[in-house]
């Protein structure tokens, strides 16, 4: 329907069907960049990477690392009591 239309229906004011207008543009706008990259970028049809791949990725990251310092310390530790004893 056009706006013509819709205003000779006299149940919307031209205020409203702009209003409408450009708040449904701003809905549609803000929802495209809240998973895609912007319209001018080489990749606007590839999403983001979901936040649930991220999280995990960044979790595996931390426990690696909780690992490697938590190995790191039984290394000291074992050498402190090879110290204290020789």
């Amino acid at each position: 329907m056009s706006i013509h239309a819709r205003a000779d229906s006299r149940r919307h004011d031209v205020y409203d069907i702009c209003v409408g207008s450009v708040l449904g543009s701003m809905v549609a706008f803000f929802s495209y960049r809240r998973y895609y990259p912007r319209l001018r970028s080489q990749r606007c049809g590839e999403p983001f990477p979901s936040r649930a791949q991220t999280f995990n990725a960044d979790f595996l990251k931390v426990r690696g690392d909780e690992e490697h310092w938590r190995d790191l310390r039984e290394e000291l530790e074992l050498e402190d009591r090879e110290n204290e004893s020789g």
